[in-house]
């Protein structure tokens, strides 16, 4: 796996656990790497209270498909949003998505407390 997956994968969880949120969210579960989709849902329904809303793209060229995170806030599209590179599943590029999204200073103020 991807080390970058490995980052974003903690940088969400450390988010989804920090207090007043779900401090027991996952926690001492050892398949973590194979519940991206899971992860990444929790923190979209956190995102989706502040206005944010993702949708999933195929992006690819050479005939290798992968996949990007597309974001509006309030259904306004990002100028200048820092994109993570395009991942070859869908639930990889949903979690690399909701890490960039936390790591951009703009977007992580609007996120819920």
């Amino acid at each position: 796996m991807p080390r970058r997956l490995d980052r974003a994968r903690n940088l969400i969880l450390e988010w989804l656990r920090a207090p007043p949120r779900d401090p027991a969210f996952l926690a001492g579960q050892t398949d973590l790497e194979h519940r991206h989709e899971e992860i990444a849902q929790r923190f979209l329904t956190q995102a989706r209270e502040s206005g944010f809303e993702s949708e999933i793209v195929k992006a690819g060229s050479g005939g290798a498909t992968a996949y990007e995170v597309h974001w509006t806030h309030h259904g306004s599209s990002f100028v200048g949003f820092r994109q993570p590179p395009p991942e070859p599943s869908a639930e990889d590029a949903l979690l690399a998505g909701c890490a960039a999204l936390l790591e951009n200073d703009w977007c992580r103020q609007r996120l819920p407390k």
